[in-house]
């Protein structure tokens, strides 16, 4: 009985596969999709210009940038999002913000401006929730610097960290790394022509990436133990820092220890991330346990991948048909992944800036649960598959998780119909666990 129902079920793949393919290829749109919301920035209600940061802060979404619109309301250069409105935040800045982070309980913000809420403010400022106020005089290295701007900011010893840079023309370049400690500023210094531009914290060190531009242009990449700066060399033009799983993770333009513009640092050696990204990358995040790439590029992997991929530790994956544009900046808000930059389209949608992606997991158990009965794959597992791809019925299982039964990080397909067939009527292959 058990071989005739084996029988069955594989003529029923193969019967069906062409013409599974010919509805795969007749939709323009990726099935993921679904998960885009773009309501938090419409091109009719959102806002008027590109998104640099974003953090989160006194349970809100915190957005800084070149924009001083929001829909018809005037915010300059950064404002606030809880969840179905944005506001103001005071008068906001004269200047773009380019740089949020949290610190002593309250929201400082950094970027090319000298007054915040109408306050002089050099570079930076705090709100602590009604009001801006200064740090001190601020940060000012250079008054005839034609571009001075704090690039980004860390909180790193109990201390504020901000990396400025300022470039005359395209000749010079320099910066420093300014250490606020709620009274006064400080400079952990840098070469004289080392201009930083981002920060992370690893192995209880604060990492610094950045570059020199003297005649040369030559990317660095440096470490602040909480007394002195340690070169790390140089892997190339990074553009982002974070940590997932355990390990420096670092992104950019390209990179000299691994291929596909992104490397990660386990304390003692630069490693890929499987084939990376075709181009370059701006920003990096976690989401959902896995590490989020996201700038201007149309390959992760090798597959197609817009803009924005996830890696789980083993390959990579597209979210959904991506993004149109350049993504600047990533964070993670009320479970979704915002993702801001000089973007008009997330997944097909259009959007003013931003964008907020909304799938997440529920793997808790054995992979093939399909029918969430707790127990493991089992042939009420596979019905429920196959009515799902042939008959349309449900989403995709109970989550996405257990419906990926073979682990290739694509939605339930007929890949995983058969990886399942095998393991139930032929004692193939366990499905991974969660």
């Amino acid at each position: 009985m058990r071989k005739i129902i084996f029988y069955k079920i594989t003529l029923i793949l193969f019967s069906s596969t062409a013409l599974l393919l010919q509805v795969s290829n007749a939709s323009a749109s990726d099935p993921d999709d679904i998960y885009w919301d773009v309501s938090i920035s419409t091109p009719a209600n959102g806002l008027n210009g590109e998104v640099l940061a974003l953090t989160v802060y006194d349970g809100k979404l915190i957005a800084g940038g070149s924009f001083t619109l929001v829909g018809q309301d005037t915010v300059n250069y950064i404002a606030a999002w809880d969840g179905s409105t944005w506001s103001a935040l005071g008068t906001g800045m004269n200047g773009r913000v380019s740089a949020l982070t949290v610190y002593g309980g309250q929201l400082v913000a950094g970027g090319r401006f000298d007054t915040a809420g109408g306050v002089t403010a050099e570079f930076t400022a705090s709100w602590d929730g009604s009001s801006w106020s200064a740090l001190g005089t601020g940060i000012d290295i250079d008054s005839n610097s034609l571009g001075q701007n704090v690039e980004d900011l860390a909180v790193y010893n109990n201390n504020l960290i901000a990396a400025v840079s300022w470039c005359f023309g395209f000749e010079s370049c320099g910066g420093t790394l300014a250490s606020w400690d709620d009274s006064t500023w400080s400079d952990l210094g840098l070469g004289i022509h080392d201009s930083p531009t981002d920060l992370t914290v690893y192995d209880n060190k604060l990492i610094v990436t950045g570059f020199r531009l003297y005649g040369i242009y030559i990317p660095f990449m440096a470490s602040w133990n909480g007394s002195s700066l340690s070169t790390m060399g140089s892997i190339g033009d990074i553009r982002d820092l974070t940590v997932y799983d355990s390990k420096l993770i670092a992104g950019g333009l390209y990179t000299t220890v691994a291929e596909g513009n992104i490397a990660s640092w386990d304390g003692a050696s630069w490693s890929a991330l499987g084939t990376g990204v075709d181009k370059w990358i701006n920003a990096l995040a976690v989401y959902e346990n896995k590490l989020i790439s996201a700038g201007r590029f149309n390959t992760a992997g090798g597959i197609p991948a817009k803009s924005i991929a996830s890696w789980n530790g083993f390959s990579w994956s597209a979210l959904g048909s991506g993004m149109s544009g350049d993504v600047r900046t990533l964070t993670v808000y009320d479970s979704g992944l915002i993702v801001g930059g000089n973007i008009n389209h997330a997944g097909g949608k259009p959007c003013a800036y931003l964008a907020r992606w909304t799938k997440v997991g529920c793997c808790i158990g054995s992979r093939g649960d399909l029918n969430n009965d707790g127990d493991d794959a089992n042939v009420l597992d596979l019905t429920f598959l196959v009515d799902y791809i042939f008959r349309g019925s449900g989403d995709s299982g109970p989550c996405d998780e257990e419906s990926d039964v073979n682990r290739d990080d694509n939605s339930a397909d007929i890949l995983d119909l058969t990886y399942l067939v095998d393991f139930i009527f032929r004692g193939g292959p366990v499905p991974p666990g969660c």
